[in-house]
């Protein structure tokens, strides 16, 4: 599922802040294992950790320009309440 949204992040030239699910965080390895030196280093980034101790500070970061989400609806609605807090720019929920 994260190649759904890291296959176009790279496409439009971006780089990407990824913080897999704290359950599944072998498959990650596994995909930066395969294509991590086939991109310039820093360009896809991988935070582990769980939520509220990874995911918060990612989300409350100015420098973090979009944010794609996989999970449950109750989450989602806290990065959107994030987000929205520590920013000072529009958002499209």
């Amino acid at each position: 599922m994260a190649a759904w949204k890291i296959a176009p992040a790279l496409a439009a030239g971006n780089c990407i802040v990824l913080k897999p699910a704290e359950q599944t965080p072998a498959s990650i390895t596994v995909l930066m294992e395969l294509i991590g030196d086939l991109l310039p280093p820093g360009v896809l980034n991988v935070v582990n950790g769980f939520g509220l101790e990874a995911g918060k500070p990612l989300a409350s970061n100015s420098r973090i320009a979009k944010i794609a989400f996989t999970g449950e609806t109750t989450t989602g609605r806290l990065i959107i309440w994030i987000k929205k807090d520590s920013s000072s720019q529009k958002m499209n929920p």
